[in-house]
């Protein structure tokens, strides 16, 4: 009987071990908010989180001599103004979508990467495919 019992009991744990080491259930996608969610939940204040948005034109500033810049990113609702201090991806640009990685401190979203979403170079040959097929 004490046998069964601790076969049962390690092989509950294996189970629990091994569903956290798979990614607990998660699919494995990237997740991040708009800022209009970011925003509207305040359980996200001082946590780190993934921002994504369009850069909003005319936002963008130098940060002086150092590297690094400052922008307002919007979800067409929300606005965030975001702070990066490193250096600035070449394809990074006012308009464009981009995913911001950091947490909120003050008023300002402390950016610690940025990644700049690209419209994809095949993106209107999909689209006139799809044209093609209706």
């Amino acid at each position: 009987m004490r046998t069964k019992l601790t076969v049962g009991i390690t092989v509950m744990i294996g189970a629990v071990v091994l569903f956290f080491l798979s990614g607990g259930g998660k699919s494995g996608k990237v997740f991040y908010m708009t800022p209009t969610e970011f925003l509207s939940s305040p359980a996200n204040a001082g946590g780190r989180v993934r921002l994504m948005g369009r850069v909003e034109k005319e936002s963008v500033k130098a940060s002086g001599g150092a590297p690094g810049i400052t922008f307002v990113m919007s979800d067409g609702g929300s606005r965030v103004q975001v702070r990066y201090k490193g250096v600035v991806p070449e394809a990074f640009a006012e308009g464009m979508e981009v995913v911001v990685d950091g947490r909120m401190s003050d008023t300002i979203f402390e950016a610690r990467d940025i990644i700049v979403k690209c419209p994809s170079k095949y993106e209107s040959r999909l689209e006139e495919n799809e044209k093609k097929v209706k």
